[in-house]
């Protein structure tokens, strides 16, 4: 206890009092040097710092969408750049196979005609021995279904090209398109099937040709030495040498068919690529929208 003086206020006694809530305050384990409130820092105009993962996710974001423009860009390319290349292709090759159709289908169109017209007629013509004999200008039982059979098949192919050719002239592309897809509903199927048509009608059409050194066929009988030496006979019915050039042409004609067949194809696989890049458009166009 300090000795108290009256009047002296410095002298005054100390009281030993606290306030009541100090009691139930919890000490603190800093303490004296306990940190100052977060009111003590506030004329500092103290600021949380800003995260820059947002910023980097927006930047990576906006790469992506970019990159996605210019995919779709470069697909579009893509695709424009087919589109061209096949119709191109699809015009020359439809052109180029209706041309080999007339040129396979009127010489053996010709040679059928000349021979239903002239089977009948009868001359008296050299025979083997120096005799003469009253015949025909063909062959005695002539075989006539190798050339019925070249015949059809030119007539089919001629029918189906034309009518594609027809569509492009009334009805545009798109007119073209529908004509020949009624040419069957599988594109690459019909493609093989003429392939193989043609290539086994022209095995077997020149096959049968003086097989068995039998010249009883039109084409074959019209090449044959037997018919030379009967032409003067038949000179104003059936030009022999002629009508051997005819069938020969029919014969080539049918084997550029051939050809042309692969150009179909190269065409038809141009197709699927383009159809397969414009799916892959589509899916890429979808995902770009997301992003928006």
């Amino acid at each position: 206890m300090y000795p108290s003086r009256p009047g002296n206020a410095q002298y005054a006694p100390v009281q030993n009092s606290y306030d009541l809530a100090d009691a139930h305050r919890t000490p603190s384990p800093y303490g004296k040097h306990a940190p100052a409130p977060y009111a003590a820092y506030a004329p500092y105009n103290y600021e949380p710092m800003s995260t820059p993962l947002k910023p980097m996710y927006l930047a990576q974001e906006h790469s992506v969408r970019e990159s996605t423009i210019e995919q779709v860009q470069r697909l579009e390319t893509v695709d424009q750049a087919l589109k061209r290349r096949i119709r191109i292709l699809r015009l020359v090759s439809r052109v180029l196979a209706t041309g080999l159709s007339i040129a396979a289908f009127v010489p053996i169109a010709m040679t059928t005609a000349k021979f239903l017209t002239t089977k009948d007629v009868l001359r008296e013509a050299p025979a083997p021995g120096g005799t003469t004999v009253l015949r025909g200008p063909w062959a005695k039982e002539s075989k006539t279904w190798p050339t019925h059979m070249y015949l059809g098949i030119a007539v089919t192919s001629l029918v189906c090209n034309l009518g594609t050719m027809v569509g492009y002239v009334f009805g545009g592309v798109r007119g073209a398109n529908i004509m020949a897809a009624a040419e069957g509903y599988f594109s690459m199927s019909v493609i093989l099937g003429n392939l193989i048509v043609w290539i086994i009608a022209a095995a077997v059409y020149r096959k049968e040709k003086g097989l068995d050194g039998k010249n009883n066929d039109l084409w074959g009988w019209a090449c044959s030495e037997s018919a030379k030496i009967i032409q003067d006979a038949f000179q104003d019915e059936v030009p022999f040498d002629r009508y051997c050039n005819i069938q020969s042409g029919a014969w080539y004609a049918g084997l550029l068919q051939v050809a042309a067949m692969f150009l179909s194809g190269v065409v038809y696989l141009l197709t699927l690529r383009r159809v397969m890049a414009k799916k892959k458009l589509r899916r890429t166009r979808s995902e770009l929208n997301g992003m928006q």
